[in-house]
């Protein structure tokens, strides 16, 4: 377990990370560390005490610095993990954990930390490049064409392991983004549910610049959180799918909850729906949730009757078209996105690619990450016991 005092000297400790020291011993250190914080302000949430890891974190302001290894790791795996061979990263005995886990992990904790109003407004300007990560992610793995996200896996854990490797890490790299970009739809609904003590610049990235309303309108559609196969019924539950009964199947999920809030706060919020440009094809894109306002889903969330209204009173307007729709256009100022310009701008991948790899199969720096990894998992192991 890590104390207070200990949690203090951690995140003080937090660095942005420079390219040339990615996979370094303090790399890693840091990046256990956050690990360990992740466990230990879950807890305090599980627990309902107060959250000393946000407490020191805004003290220090460090969210923006965790925001930048997030980014760090999405760089990574995009023009890093994605053009490299994958042999040198399944020989690491701890590789797969240490690295590919990581964005995961952040994402983790920022779910858990945002749930506090004074962490969003903690992020000042930097909240908006977590808003286009989240929607890029959620784009990307629930909204992309085809079924995957809602296929059950049924394959046998000893079946599982005589795959070979490489497909098994693609099996498990998919999975881990799904349930990233699950916990984003949750990260955008703690954002938004704070929209109207955030700058303005929030509300322009949320209804213009990402288009979140038709965006969210396509993923409660797509119903990412739900798969089926047959008689067997998954739902996406404390961050995994677990299989449940049909009965259980209507009922409603956190992250399926917070994606109808969302979609409240932008249909039923009389500023959000004047600064909003519908036009047709966003109009028949919103109206299709329609469908999914059952008297099963409104009973177990009864604000929607809001929605139901807002969508009738939708489906009689008729958007503007053509030069009309140009006249009714607004200028939008767009902040740069500091954080990721100074990640990716001056980067040589190439050479990031090759460091990496020379890192990852050094004997030395294995045998180090065995013994790093080892403590850890000994002293979460030894909390579970201890709980």
């Amino acid at each position: 377990d890590i104390s207070p005092m200990e949690a203090d000297h951690g995140i003080r400790a937090l660095a942005m990370t420079a390219w040339k020291d990615f996979a370094s011993a303090t790399w890693k250190l840091q990046r256990l560390m956050v690990e360990r914080l992740n466990v230990a302000s879950h807890r305090c949430a599980v627990e309902k005490r107060d959250d000393f890891v946000l407490r020191s974190l805004l003290a220090e302001e460090k969210l923006p610095t965790l925001l930048h290894e997030l980014l760090v790791m999405e760089a990574w795996r995009n023009r890093v993990l994605t053009e490299m061979p994958l042999a040198p990263l399944l020989k690491n005995p701890v590789g797969v954990y240490m690295y590919c886990s990581y964005e995961s992990q952040l994402v983790n904790l920022f779910e858990c930390l945002l749930y506090h109003a004074e962490a969003v407004e903690g992020l000042g300007d930097d909240v908006l490049e977590l808003i286009d990560y989240c929607w890029r992610n959620i784009a990307y793995c629930l909204l992309a064409p085809g079924d995957a996200i809602h296929e059950v896996d049924e394959m046998d854990p000893k079946a599982l392991m005589q795959l070979p490797d490489e497909e098994r890490f693609q099996r498990d790299a998919k999975q881990m983004g799904i349930q990233r970009a699950l916990s984003c739809v949750s990260i955008l609904w703690f954002i938004v549910d704070r929209l109207k003590s955030l700058p303005l610049s929030v509300a322009n990235a949320m209804l213009q610049k990402n288009d979140l309303v038709a965006g969210l309108a396509d993923v409660l559609v797509a119903q990412p959180w739900m798969r089926r196969n047959g008689k067997v019924i998954q739902k996406f539950v404390n961050g995994q799918f677990q299989t449940v009964t049909r009965e259980d199947s209507l009922r409603v999920v956190p992250t399926e909850a917070h994606a109808w809030f969302c979609i409240h706060y932008f249909t039923c919020d009389v500023q959000c729906r004047k600064a909003y440009g519908f036009t047709q094809n966003k109009k028949e894109r919103i109206l299709r949730v329609k469908r999914f306002l059952h008297e099963t889903l409104v009973d177990q969330i009864p604000a929607l009757v809001d929605v139901q209204r807002a969508l009738e009173e939708l489906s009689f307007l008729e958007p503007p078209v053509g030069t009309e729709e140009k006249f009714r256009a607004s200028l939008i100022v767009e902040q740069v996105p500091r954080i990721r310009q100074a990640i990716e701008g001056t980067a040589v991948w190439r050479t990031i690619r090759e460091q990496f790899i020379s890192k990852l199969i050094d004997p030395q720096a294995m045998h180090e990450d065995a013994v790093r990894l080892a403590s850890l998992f000994d002293a979460l192991a030894e909390h579970m016991d201890v709980q």
